[in-house]
């Protein structure tokens, strides 16, 4: 039984891929070169899964290991170890999850919001970084994002929907990492590639 085949998957593979770049100064000096574990708890539990940035590559890979998703550029790959099988799309035909509501919310210069100029509530410390904590209330609820001056995307957030429930990520352990091999974000020797639609996968990796 396949232990993680939700649509937090595509959430952890694109959150800090779309969401905006250049939240200060020090974002933009260099490409991100980061690796990190990143939790997310739901009503469902915790999971965890690995994660590593080097410019516009990306890895994420579960915390069994069975599975390996890479973003290069507009080119997303799914890496199935076990099945030594990996299928190629373009990014955008990737399956994908919603994003939290207020996620896209932070605007450029990490400063304010787009719901009703919300200021930063407080600072707080997330992986060892300071971070700006917004608050963003609703009719579904309350979300809180922390945000970091030094990276691309939110270090944390918080959703509490009274109907839904909590959501929660936190990316943990971070480190900034200039020697991550490029092997990392390549498919494995041997490994059959498929250029495939979404739903084109074997038999055996359609139900999880």
């Amino acid at each position: 039984m396949r232990t993680l085949r939700p649509p937090l998957r595509m959430l952890f593979l694109t959150a800090p891929l779309v969401l905006v770049a250049g939240l200060g100064a020090g974002a933009a000096e260099k490409p991100l070169s980061v690796s990190y574990e990143q939790v997310l708890t739901t009503a469902k539990g915790s999971f965890v899964t690995k994660v590593w940035i080097k410019g516009d590559k990306k890895r994420v890979e579960t915390a069994d290991g069975r599975e390996i998703d890479i973003v290069q550029g507009n080119t997303y790959v799914q890496i199935f170890p076990e099945q030594g099988f990996a299928r190629r799309m373009p990014l955008a035909a990737a399956p994908s999850a919603p994003m939290p509501a207020a996620a896209n919310k932070v605007s450029a210069d990490g400063k304010t919001t787009t719901a009703a100029g919300t200021k930063p509530k407080n600072t707080d410390m997330v992986a060892d970084l300071p971070c700006k904590l917004y608050e963003l209330k609703s009719g579904e609820g309350v979300t809180r994002i922390w945000i970091s001056d030094r990276l691309p995307f939110p270090l944390k957030w918080e959703e509490v929907d009274p109907g839904a429930g909590k959501f929660s990520y936190e990316v943990k352990n971070l480190k900034f990492a200039d020697d991550i091999p490029e092997e990392y974000f390549q498919v494995p020797s041997g490994f059959k590639i498929v250029n495939a639609e979404p739903d084109d996968l074997p038999p055996e990796l359609k139900n999880p």
